[in-house]
């Protein structure tokens, strides 16, 4: 394989590796098992060691998280909303039983 061929596999490793990592964690539906995604997965490594040159760093190969550390992110801060939430309709209700009433 010579080096164009090399950038061409590449490019097309990474693209199917991105949409299967978008379909599994920001979808949630997986649509090939995490073996064969491993085996593609080590292609890509493979290649990425025989041709140094072509090694990106927004590789599949060299990234952690992507759109699932954004939505995790969104999630978590939602989460300390509604909790926030719950703590001002809780405080609201101890003084509503708390406090003396008027009539």
């Amino acid at each position: 394989m010579n080096k164009e061929e090399a950038r061409q596999q590449i490019e097309a490793l990474s693209k199917t590796l991105e949409q299967h990592n978008y379909n599994y964690y920001v979808l949630a539906q997986p649509t090939i098992s995490d073996y064969q995604f491993d085996k593609l997965l080590e292609e890509l490594i493979a290649l990425e060691k025989q041709f140094p040159a072509l090694l990106s760093p927004n590789s599949p190969s060299q990234r952690v998280g992507g759109d699932i550390t954004k939505i995790l992110k969104r999630w978590l801060i939602s989460s300390q909303c509604y909790r926030c939430q719950i703590h001002t309709a809780d405080q609201k209700l101890l003084t509503l039983l708390t406090e003396p009433k008027r009539m």
